[in-house]
């Protein structure tokens, strides 16, 4: 089962930081500055070190999405929309849950 949580947190982090690499690439390449931006950053990154490092890369992508949250809604006021950012929150719980069984089998 640990096995299993942390394979699929780790192709759906994957599939995700691809979606997110394309996005940036349709834009234009811009990199942005602000809070949100990076915090997103930021989440990206926690997701790729989850493929090397699953709890530390999950607790990672973890704030960076909460802090994406909080920043977007703060400069907004709404939080975000759309299907794509709660599947970030589910690759870093995956991520995290996976790797805490697989500590506790070994």
């Amino acid at each position: 089962m640990a096995a299993f949580l942390t394979w699929a947190g780790k192709i759906l982090g994957g599939l995700l930081s691809v979606l997110c690499l394309a996005d940036m690439i349709a834009e234009g390449g811009a990199f942005k500055m602000t809070r949100w931006h990076l915090s997103l950053d930021i989440a990206i990154i926690g997701l790729l070190l989850g493929l090397f490092k699953p709890l530390w890369g999950g607790a990672v992508a973890l704030i960076g999405i909460a802090a994406f949250y909080v920043f977007n809604y703060h400069e907004s006021g709404k939080w975000p929309q759309g299907p794509v950012f709660p599947l970030f929150r589910l690759a870093g719980i995956l991520l995290v849950v996976g790797a805490i069984l697989h500590k506790r089998q070994s």
